[in-house]
């Protein structure tokens, strides 16, 4: 029989952290209940635990997730250190191992020896106590279910890193106009996630701009391949690598131009060559005629030398016969050749008058007119054809070597660009509704009415690209009260006008339209931007008011004639985090200058004298009082990104 001294029952309440490197629930709470007892004179704590964790953490493979219930997984065996101090000094750090839903004593369940009493004062439990505890460690399982999802969750974020990184490859591809290569990583992308919108409409576009740069590419390399077997002379093939040229890359005009230019070219050559033929056969039919006659005669001719001369004599006769011959033949070898070069003439200003026709055209013109006179030359020389051959030849060079230093400065603009943004993050544009005229201490020129602030409310759409920004924009503005002087005609003076004392001031309201450039500079990832931007504004009044105690407008809402003004905005814009939106304010500076309105429609700015009883007083207002108007105001803008 076991002779126990037993303490009260405690209980303590310790917390535990899995570390990432164990997979289970990440936090853990445990109850232990515990005692001291004098077991045959060995001191023992003896105990037992409940274990419960959180709800929604679980560590696993070196990541704390956050799962949607963790109450399924068994916690349970939680080691715990204590340290207990007793009588004469006495402390001592223990760890009791627990089986969870063991309790007992020292043969058997869940205990720990302290020491073994020698005196009264150790043997008495009520002498000791725990002053610390810590959980070592405890054990998991019945996780499977929730490692299972973690499972699918982890495949599911690295197939969204591999998106997201086929995406920018794609992205860079379409900046390098490499649409093979975005068509590829595009074509990954739908394998990985088939449900990925962005990708499926952008495949559209690569392919379609793959296959034109294919075709393209394929009818460049048939055009070298016509322009080859043209010059060697053979014209069906050149004819037919155009056609085939054509085919691959139907948007290039020109290798369809020059297969109809070639096919002409052939078929007047062949007619030539027609009407030559025929020539050449009248020409020997001509000959053969007169080679004939020619015969006959000699041998009449013969006849009657043999009869009525000697024998000697016939020789020199028949060299003499012979003599006109001869001659004739030299005059229709003659008359050849004046009607070759006379043919050779009529094909070269045929050439020629197209070449004009191609020339008249304009420049894209000037490649095939270049060729067109080069062919007339070739036909027929002359000054003439030679000076426009070098012209054209200058003016296209010129044309070329300008082409191809834009091209490599372009070039290396955009590669500079791509260098310092490769991701193309400061490249986007965004829409916005603006509103400028909110209350501020604005330094005023020319404005005659401090309450009544200058206002405008814009529409607009602002593209950035790294470091530059350009902004259209439309909208409604209104101005201040502006001052005018007032001049009459009439009375005594008659048609004559003259500039009385009385002024004026008047307020426009308009249609207004602005175009601005500036730079803004990225901040904070590129979630928050500052802007500085300048421009123009161009009002088209349609209602005018006036304030004065004596006049009033002759036609209400009369219109005027455009206002342009110059805008200088600095601002603040900021990204609304995970959306779309953002808000920005900035401060503007508007300056419009005065204008004559003598020079405008007098129709519109006639006046009213309220004290003009009789009529014989016509009055308008003449000019404003100031050169130039300018004010300072405060404005917000909402924005949304449009790509």
């Amino acid at each position: 029989m076991l002779n126990r001294l037993y303490a009260q029952n405690m209980t303590q309440q310790l917390y535990w952290k899995t570390p990432l490197s164990r997979n289970g629930v990440t936090n853990v709470t445990v109850d232990l209940t515990y005692k001291i007892v004098n077991a045959m004179g060995e001191i023992q704590i003896i105990g037992d635990a409940i274990c419960s964790g959180s709800r929604y953490a679980f560590n696993y493979k070196g990541r704390e997730f956050y799962v949607e219930n963790t109450s399924g997984v068994r916690i349970y065996d939680p080691i715990i250190e204590m340290t207990v101090q007793g009588p004469n000094g006495f402390s001592k750090t223990c760890v009791l191992w627990i089986t969870t839903g063991m309790g007992g004593g020292s043969l058997f369940g869940n205990s720990v020896g302290i020491k073994t009493a020698t005196t009264d004062e150790e043997r008495n439990p009520a002498n000791y106590r725990v002053i610390s505890f810590r959980v070592k460690d405890l054990s998991f399982s019945d996780y499977s279910y929730i490692t299972q999802q973690l499972d699918e969750k982890i495949k599911n974020e690295q197939r969204d890193i591999e998106v997201k990184n086929l995406m920018e490859t794609a992205k860079n591809a379409e900046y390098k106009k490499d649409w093979a290569a975005a068509v590829d990583a595009y074509e990954e992308v739908l394998r990985l996630d088939p449900e990925n919108k962005i990708a499926t409409e952008k495949i559209k576009k690569a392919r379609d701009e793959a296959a034109k740069k294919e075709a393209k590419t394929k009818a460049e390399d048939l055009i070298k391949k016509a322009r080859q077997a043209e010059a060697e002379g053979r014209t069906d093939d050149a004819i037919q690598h155009f056609e085939e040229a054509a085919s691959a890359d139907p948007n290039n005009t020109l290798p369809k131009n020059e297969a109809n230019r070639l096919r002409e070219k052939q078929r007047k050559e062949n007619e030539a060559k027609k009407v030559q033929e025929e020539k050449d056969l009248q020409a020997r039919k001509d000959k053969e005629e007169q080679e004939k006659k020619s015969s006959e005669a000699a041998e009449a001719e013969k006849k009657e030398s043999a009869a009525s001369e000697p024998t000697e004599n016939k020789p020199e006769e028949k060299s003499t016969s012979t003599a006109p011959s001869e001659q004739k033949k030299e005059e229709r070898t003659y008359t050849e050749y004046e009607l070759e070069q006379f043919r050779k003439s009529m094909v070269a200003s045929q050439l020629e008058k197209e070449g004009d026709v191609l020339y008249g055209y304009g420049t894209m013109y000037y490649a095939s007119a270049l060729q067109k006179y080069k062919e007339a030359y070739a036909q027929f020389p002359s000054d003439r054809l030679r000076s426009k051959i070098n012209e054209l030849e200058t003016l296209i060079g010129a044309a070329v070597l300008i082409d191809q230093t834009m091209t490599v400065i372009s070039d290396k603009v955009s590669d500079r660009v791509h260098e310092i943004d490769p991701t193309r993050s400061t490249d986007f544009s965004y829409g916005f509704f603006q509103y400028t005229g909110l209350p501020f201490k604005r330094n005023y020129e020319n404005v005659f009415n401090q309450e009544a602030r200058p206002s405008d409310f814009w529409f607009g759409i602002t593209g950035q690209r790294l470091f530059m920004s350009l902004q259209i924009r439309g909208g409604i503005m209104q101005t201040d009260y502006f001052e005018l002087n007032v001049e009459r005609s009439g009375g005594m003076i008659g048609g004559d006008w003259e500039n009385v004392s009385d002024k004026v001031l008047i307020r426009n309201t308009g249609a207004g339209f602005g175009l601005s450039a500036g730079f803004n500079l990225p901040l904070f990832r590129n979630k928050s931007h500052i802007f500085l931007s300048y421009g123009i504004d161009i009002r088209l009044d349609f209602k005018t008011s006036i304030y004065s105690p004596l006049y009033k407008l002759a036609l209400e809402n009369s219109a005027n004639t455009p206002m342009i003004g110059r805008r200088l905005e600095f601002g603040y814009n900021w990204n609304i985090p995970n959306t779309n939106m953002g808000l920005g304010v900035h401060m503007t500076t508007i300056a419009f200058k005065g204008k004559e309105i003598d020079d405008l429609d007098k129709k519109g700015l006639e006046l009213i004298n309220e004290n003009n009883n009789s009529g014989d007083w016509k009055y308008r207002m003449e000019s404003y009082t100031f050169d130039k108007q300018r004010f300072f105001s405060l404005g917000v803008k909402v924005f949304w990104f449009l790509g």
